[in-house]
């Protein structure tokens, strides 16, 4: 099993929201959380070799919980994911940590 964790940002319509992505790979398996707006919530979802990646979960915002799916990759040096949660799309990026 692989993990890593990482610092990311998801640009949202009131400004960039900063948090972290913690991932767990194992045969094409992918889970871990994502801790955003001062929520961490698991998520689940797959990967293939190459890291392009398909997850879902859930946001808590002040407001209410969203479910959201994502696409993307994720590599051991950083992630890029399209969240669309609640009918809008939401970039994430983000850097490995040491």
């Amino acid at each position: 099993m692989d993990s890593r964790r990482y610092n990311i940002s998801m640009q949202t319509p009131i400004g960039k929201k900063y948090g972290t992505l913690t991932v767990s790979k194992d045969d094409g398996v992918l889970t871990g959380e994502l801790g955003v707006m001062n929520h961490s919530e698991p998520f689940h979802g797959t990967i293939d070799s190459d890291g392009t990646c398909h997850i879902e979960g859930t946001i808590v915002t002040l407001l209410r919980t969203v479910n959201y799916t994502a696409t993307g990759s994720i590599n051991e040096d950083g992630v890029r994911l399209f969240v669309v949660a609640a009918n809008h799309t939401f970039e994430v990026t983000g850097e490995a940590t040491a």
